[in-house]
């Protein structure tokens, strides 16, 4: 079976941001090398706890919109690096 090239990144709420709305969140980022050649799979996960004085609607309707704009650079940008990572791979075997 080929060497398969995979990746991760984790993140924080960052704690110089005024924390009135998001008390917490913390997540990563996985990139997943599948056997099919030029294939991989991301994987997204978010922990979030937020104020409890907000609505749990407005609290579902914010995530999807944070989720459409925190995936927009998610394509161009791991192309990149999934490119710089299997090319540093391969001529390491």
């Amino acid at each position: 079976m080929p060497s398969l090239c995979s990746f991760g990144e984790g993140f924080d709420l960052d704690p110089t941001v005024s924390a009135m709305m998001l008390k917490e969140v913390t997540g990563f980022w996985y990139v997943e090398a599948l056997e099919a050649e030029c294939v991989s799979r991301v994987w997204l996960r978010v922990d979030l706890c937020a104020a409890n004085w907000l609505p749990h609607w407005l609290i579902d309707y914010a995530s999807e919109r944070a989720l459409t704009r925190a995936t927009a650079w998610l394509k161009p940008n791991v192309e990149e690096l999934w490119s710089k990572s299997c090319a540093s791979t391969e001529r390491g075997s």
